[in-house]
């Protein structure tokens, strides 16, 4: 009788009113935990369904038309005592002068996808001249080390005597100097060497230099020859705007191994999805020849109140192989490498001698271009002697710095 009363209650509305409700509760419960367990994984394959790089895509346009504007500040140091220095043997003084400021606007231009999920094209950057930032102007005339004529002298110093002597009666005759003057517009942009003009008669068409002038950024202002390929992150967003092949090579030949030969880091533009600050990245420099790792620095607030990420190289990136073994393939013919912070990028500049030294970097860079002077010396800088280097045999104050601002 009981059993039967209490049936009826069970059938009753009000009690399959409470049955609905735990029903529902439960399948929400249950809902709630598969979220719980897969809303990340969700997201994370949306957002790489959406940065993948397809043509039309918004992700698309601005990786092919980046909204930032960048602008580079040119510092140069302006050798103001050239003849003393050659002739009586006096300390070189160099003045800065600057900055040159240049704002720029970057495009990827011949743009072709591929079924390997990559996609090639070709990076083309216009340089304007910003008079009214610039502390100076384009046709401001500097004496700097002659570059041309000092790589010219460092490649033939293991040549036989006769070339070095013949090396040196063509320079006698063509009178050039160990300092040329030029406006920064040609120091930056080219200019016409006579050492080069020889060159380009009388050196085989196989060993001929890719450039008919000279300039420190000669050939950057326009549309690269180079063809690059990165991955596209289709099928794998690991892989995401990471270099496949750099004018059809995979890896270099100027290093001593191949993990210091290979590209595959990203072109600067885009990384992975996934950062932490516990991740390295990679950046492929192609003045450098070299994959330049960042580390975590610190978190930053970025433009609309964004939290970020702020990657730069790590203190002894450029330390030689005692301060960071991980350089001794970047020193072919080493040892001697080159000082404790630099990196020579001789080997793959043309036997250039070229050294790149990161101070900071906000995407700061300074270029120091190092040029072999007989004896020993000290340079005097004017306003800052920060740029002073010094190695055993040489005095070699830099000549120019740069510093690329990239508003974030």
């Amino acid at each position: 009788m009981q059993r039967a009363k209490f049936l009826d209650k069970l059938k009753s509305g009000y009690l399959r009113k409470w049955w609905l409700v735990i029903l529902v509760s439960l399948v929400l419960l249950a809902f709630g935990a598969v979220v719980a367990v897969f809303f990340s994984s969700w997201v994370q394959f949306f957002i790489g369904h959406e940065i993948v790089l397809r043509d039309g895509s918004r992700t698309f346009k601005w990786w092919q038309q980046p909204p930032v504007k960048p602008v580079i500040k040119i510092y140069i140091y302006n050798v103001t005592n050239a003849d003393e220095f050659l002739i009586d043997g006096a300390k070189p003084i160099v003045q800065e002068l600057g900055p040159y400021v240049y704002r720029q606007e970057w495009e990827k231009v011949n743009v072709s996808f591929h079924d390997n999920m990559t996609v090639t094209f070709q990076q083309r950057k216009v340089f304007y001249f910003d008079a009214e930032a610039s502390a100076g102007d384009e046709e401001d005339m500097v004496v700097v080390p002659n570059i041309p004529m000092l790589s010219a002298t460092s490649q033939s110093k293991h040549a036989a005597r006769f070339l070095r002597l013949a090396m040196a009666s063509i320079m006698d005759i063509l009178k050039i100097k160990p300092f040329v003057e030029v406006s920064v517009s040609q120091l930056l942009w080219g200019y016409e060497d006579p050492l080069l003009k020889l060159a380009k008669d009388v050196v085989s068409k196989d060993h001929k230099l890719p450039y008919e002038e000279f300039g420190l950024f000669y050939g950057k202002n326009g549309t690269s020859n180079d063809i690059m390929t990165i991955f596209t992150g289709k099928g794998d967003i690991t892989r995401y705007g990471l270099v496949d092949r750099w004018n059809g090579k995979t890896h270099l030949p100027h290093w001593k191994s191949d993990s210091c030969n290979r590209l595959n880091g990203s072109d600067g533009s885009i990384f992975p999805p996934n950062i932490t600050p516990n991740t390295t990245l990679y950046v492929w420099d192609k003045d450098m020849c070299r994959l330049l790792p960042l580390k975590f620095q610190k978190e930053v607030v970025t433009n609309g109140d964004v939290l970020g990420y702020r990657f730069s190289p790590a203190d002894n990136v450029f330390g030689d192989p005692e301060h960071n073994s991980e350089n001794e393939c970047f020193c072919p013919n080493g040892p001697p490498c080159a000082p404790n912070g630099l990196f020579n990028v001789s080997a793959c500049q043309y036997g250039t001698i070229v050294f790149f030294h990161l101070v900071n970097f906000k995407f700061s860079v300074n270029f120091i271009n190092l040029f072999h002077l007989c004896g020993s010396c000290r340079a005097e800088i004017m306003k800052a002697n920060k740029f002073l280097l010094q190695t055993r045999q040489s005095c070699c104050p830099s000549l120019i710095s740069t510093t690329l601002t990239l508003p974030c």
